[in-house]
């Protein structure tokens, strides 16, 4: 294989690994070969060639920044960390309360459910938390409900969330991992760990 032929193949196997050529670093990021050493004379003549890529660079297999890092001709796309799968069919279901009140029991939360899988918001009874730790990162438990925790700055707020308008703490909308210090940016909301490539649920 001729030296121009190597450089095409190595950089077709970058890019499918890699994702899109905006996730290299300096758009140089080419996974080198163990086959074929730097100083060998058919490795490609190409800055970063004996570079492996960055961590931040090239999510591992399955993990994603955005749906570009998928096999989307699968039908992948990216899940952000902690938020469910999309379904492929959808399936209605009825309200079964109005407010707390309509709950059989004070522990159980009138509680808007709205799942990948319905195929309408309908509201349920279901146990509500007791406290913030019951409750995902940046909330908080009010009145067995979890909501966006209160606050009155950025400090107020976990790693990677910031205090919004409204005061209550929200992820940190973003662009590059450069604005997550000690995360990473997935589908434009700081998370601290990648997402994962997954398909519809049938």
């Amino acid at each position: 294989m001729g030296r121009n032929a190597s450089w095409l193949v190595l950089i077709g196997i970058s890019l499918a690994a890699c994702g899109s050529s905006e996730q290299m670093p300096d758009g140089n990021c080419v996974a080198a070969d163990a086959d074929v050493a730097p100083d060998d004379p058919e490795a490609p003549d190409v800055p970063g060639y004996e570079e492996e890529c960055a961590p931040d660079a090239c999510p591992p297999e399955g993990s994603c920044r955005t749906s570009e890092d998928c096999d989307q001709t699968k039908s992948f796309y990216c899940v952000p960390p902690g938020s469910p799968n999309a379904c492929g069919i959808c399936f209605d279901g009825a309200d079964e309360c109005m407010d707390d009140d309509d709950c059989a029991t004070t522990d159980l939360a009138c509680v808007r459910l709205d799942e990948p899988c319905l195929c309408r918001p309908y509201w349920a009874c279901v146990p509500g938390c007791t406290s913030a730790e019951e409750c995902g990162d940046g909330q908080a438990c009010d009145g067995h409900h979890c909501v966006a925790a209160p606050c009155a700055e950025d400090a107020d707020c976990p790693a990677l969330f910031q205090c919004s308008e409204g005061k209550v703490c929200a992820r940190r909308p973003c662009t590059t991992d450069e604005g997550c210090p000690g995360g990473f940016c997935v589908e434009s909301s700081c998370h601290d760990t990648l997402g994962n490539c997954e398909q519809p649920a049938a």
